[in-house]
Formats: structure tokens, C-alpha cells, sequence
């Protein structure tokens, strides 16, 4: 299937079309919830009743954006049989991956977009309107955006200023508090970027950044509270998502 073939995928119940096209990248092994993914594919993880990729999805079905296309690992029969399900409903489209090809690899197989589209993992929750995000993108024109979270972590020690030249300190702050804008693996990425992918089988989003940045694309930030994102894809982050109501 080419880009434009993923387009007419699910019914707008609003009657506005939206062709821009959520790509959601589901084929990851899932290390960092093992032994639960020894069962179940991550995208199947559980949240206060739902699958992860369900939440991800109502994301942006509620705000009219209802054009996706799920790369998955070939060899995951269930999460495969577990979507052909929705089928009742709703028509999927998946990009299969006979090897792992990274975060951003997999998009070498697309082509002939026009407009800017969505990459989301598939382990990541958000509160907000894939709307703003797409509206940032386009007023800024940027060539990529990528939604990061504030994050403040408590360090547990001392941290000291040092004067290098002579070894002297200047400053110490007692277990400060350091804030952090984290990459949530949240994008929208004009068309244009796809050209900058490499040949080599496996290519992450990290490695595409740098490539853009290299070729002084304009790449944005747009940056969202603590709270407007959840992180599914380890133990602890897992356990405080089901447990926060």
C-alpha cells in the first residue's frame, strides 16, 4: 500500500475528513515490561480496562483524525488477531516489519503524503488535542515537532559547582530538584523528512533528529505538563498510570 491508500480508514462520525495519518509504532518487543509481555504484546497492556493502543487511538478518533496505519512485528499473531477484531467497525491498516527496523525505519515504506502526519508510540499516554499539536506544527513550519513533557527529578545527594581551573568549590545545593523537558516519542513530521531516511535496515527517530538538525531543518518543540503524559512501557511508570485515577 502506498501513503494515499491509508487514507480512507475509518468513518467520521462528525462527517469532516481529516487525511493527515497517524502512524502508531507497535512493533517493538516490549523488553522493559517482561515477564508481562512474554504473554501479551505491549500494545495489549492494560489500562483501567482498555488496551494501551485503544487509549491512543480514541486520542485522535475523538478529534476527527481517523486515518492510522500500525506498524507491527510480522510475528506478532496477537496483537494482529486482537485489531482484525475491531475490523466489526472499523477498516486497519498495518505496516509490518520482518525485521526490527527502529522507530523511525519503518517509515521507508511510505510514500506519496502530502501533509504532515503523526508518529506515536504505542506505550504512551496523552491528555491533548492532537489538533494544537498539528496547528503548532504548521503555523511554525516546522519540518518536524516532536511533544515533550516537563519532568522534575529530586536529586538525592549534594550536587556541587566546581571552578575546574583550580578544583575549588564555589556552590553546593543540597538534594536540588532538576526540571526537564523529555522527549515523550510523540511527533508530526512533514512529508519532506522522509527523504532523509537511509538506507540501513534500522534507523531510530533519535538518529532522524540528528540528521534534520545536520541539514538545518527547522525542527520545533512543543512542550506539555507532567500530567498530560503517562508512560506505559516500564514497571514503575506502569503501575503509577493504573493506580492514578
Amino acid at each position: 500500500l502506498k501513503g494515499e491508500d491509508y487514507y480512507n480508514l475509518f468513518n467520521n462520525p462528525h462527517g469532516i475528513e481529516e487525511k493527515n495519518l497517524v502512524i502508531i509504532m507497535a512493533g517493538g518487543q516490549g523488553k522493559r515490561l517482561q515477564p508481562f509481555t512474554s504473554v501479551l504484546p505491549k500494545p495489549l497492556i492494560p489500562v483501567k480496562g482498555k488496551p494501551v493502543i485503544v487509549h491512543i487511538m480514541n486520542l485522535f478518533r475523538v478529534n476527527q483524525l481517523n486515518n492510522f496505519l500500525i506498524s507491527i512485528n510480522k510475528k506478532n499473531k496477537i496483537l494482529k488477531s486482537y485489531l482484525n477484531e475491531l475490523k466489526a467497525n472499523h477498516e486497519i491498516n498495518y505496516l509490518e516489519e520482518n525485521i526490527p527496523l527502529g522507530t523511525a525505519g519503518a517509515l521507508k515504506k511510505i510514500d506519496k503524503l502530502t501533509k504532515p502526519f503523526f508518529i506515536v508510540n504505542c506505550d504512551n499516554l496523552f491528555k491533548i488535542n492532537p489538533k494544537d499539536l498539528l496547528n503548532f506544527h504548521t503555523e511554525n513550519r516546522n519540518n518536524l515537532t516532536l511533544v515533550a513533557s516537563i519532568k522534575k527529578f529530586n536529586i538525592p545527594y549534594g550536587v556541587c559547582e566546581v571552578n575546574k581551573k583550580k578544583g575549588r568549590l564555589l556552590k553546593m545545593k543540597e538534594k536540588p530538584t532538576q526540571s526537564v523537558l523529555a522527549n515523550t516519542g510523540f511527533y508530526v513530521c512533514d512529508p519532506s523528512v522522509l527523504k532523509y531516511l537511509p538506507n540501513k535496515r534500522s534507523f531510530g527517530m533519535n538518529e532522524l533528529i540528528s540528521t534534520l538538525q545536520r541539514k538545518r531543518k527547522k525542527i520545533g518543540v512543543f512542550p506539555i505538563k507532567d500530567i498530560e503524559w503517562q508512560d506505559t512501557g516500564n514497571w514503575p511508570e506502569y503501575m503509577k498510570t493504573i493506580t492514578t485515577k
